[in-house]
């Protein structure tokens, strides 16, 4: 079956524009449901809802559990096609269920759905509940406007439930179902406007996450003030120096996104400790940043200069990176370390008269 691009564009359009209005809904009702990551309720409720949605497609639903129980169930969702379904070509589709606000922080800044003129705003318009609503309009404009071609291909759809944490088990999930005779793998996650028009996520950089504690002295804050050292004074200087390894130049950027420390006001802290996560487009990048944090030894870096971090009180840290986010064919491998690589830490100790 032969279709013209002019002709199916058009066809297309006539078909999506007069129920733009029920894919509109589709998506309230999914932005509606928080569904941080760590909110497995609120990630299967929001799982359930895709499935019924494309259950009127003719796709079959699996729930496929995370392997952190803290999370909720990723999605394949299927519909083979419908001659000689073993040999019909495969095409899959991604998105995710998850997003990054929690409840919390969703009632306090008033993050809900709201529709201002031709723009939709709420958790996961975009990223990646808009991604879903997409794949739906998509398959349900096809199946009516092609349905010789649609019924041609099985199409998988996986929907991630831990897209926006450190987890490994969807990206081999959708290698497993995708196997074979798949002509392409299409993310549904929407990029930036560039001259008007939009764009499309392509490829998706690296991170590996650091946890750094800082070893200080504790004391009274009043009585025996000089007698401590103060940890979250020296964790300041180590935060500014961790956001100085960010260099724009070589596309790797480090973000400290959370810190923790201290108990009471009137106790010299002894031990804060933040975490912050390093993002790299390039395997190379990640042996950049991680030698520019600590000598790592040479079988796990490539050479680069190393500026350490600051050695005023005896801390450790460590790391893990995340090369299923790399943008890297799937047979690649880190230069520093096989896929999945456990954690590894490295000790300093402080210098000669330090606290």
């Amino acid at each position: 079956m032969t279709i013209h691009s002019h002709d199916i564009h058009q066809q297309l359009t006539a078909y999506l524009q007069p129920n733009l209005a029920s894919y509109l809904d589709l998506l309230r009702q999914m932005v509606s449901i928080n569904s941080y990551t760590a909110n497995a309720a609120g990630v299967n409720a929001v799982g359930d809802l895709t499935a019924a949605a494309f259950a009127d497609l003719g796709f079959t639903v699996e729930k496929v559990p995370s392997a952190n129980p803290a999370y909720g169930c990723h999605l394949v969702l299927t519909r083979p096609a419908r001659s000689s379904p073993a040999d019909a070509p495969q095409i899959g589709l991604v998105s995710h269920l998850d997003t990054v606000f929690p409840p919390e922080e969703e009632a306090a800044n008033d993050f809900s759905w709201r529709r201002e003129g031709d723009r939709c705003y709420g958790p996961g318009t975009v990223d990646c509940k808009g991604g879903t609503a997409g794949i739906y309009m998509t398959l349900a404009a096809l199946q009516a406007v092609a349905p010789q071609a649609y019924d041609a291909v099985t199409w998988v759809v996986l929907v991630d439930a831990s897209e926006e944490r450190d987890a490994f088990d969807f990206q081999d999930l959708c290698l497993r179902r995708l196997a074979g005779n798949t002509l392409a793998c299409l993310i549904y996650e929407g990029g930036f406007t560039e001259n008007g028009a939009y764009t499309a996520v392509v490829a998706r950089k690296g991170m590996a996450v650091y946890h750094v504690t800082v070893e200080g002295r504790g004391a009274h804050a009043g009585s025996a003030h000089e007698e401590g050292a103060n940890a979250i004074v020296q964790l300041a200087d180590t935060i500014g120096r961790i956001a100085a390894l960010t260099d724009y130049g070589h596309e790797l950027t480090f973000n400290v996104g959370r810190v923790a420390g201290g108990t009471v006001t009137n106790r010299v802290p002894h031990r804060p400790r933040p975490g912050s996560r390093c993002a790299p487009s390039r395997p190379t990048s990640l042996n950049m940043a991680s030698s520019r944090c600590w000598p790592w030894p040479a079988s796990r870096r490539c050479a680069a200069p190393t500026a350490a971090l600051p050695a005023g009180c005896a801390s450790t840290s460590s790391s893990r990176p995340h090369p299923g986010r790399a943008t890297r064919p799937p047979s690649a491998s880190w230069p520093c370390g096989s896929r999945p690589a456990p954690p590894w830490a490295r000790r300093w100790r402080p210098r000669s008269g330090a606290a």
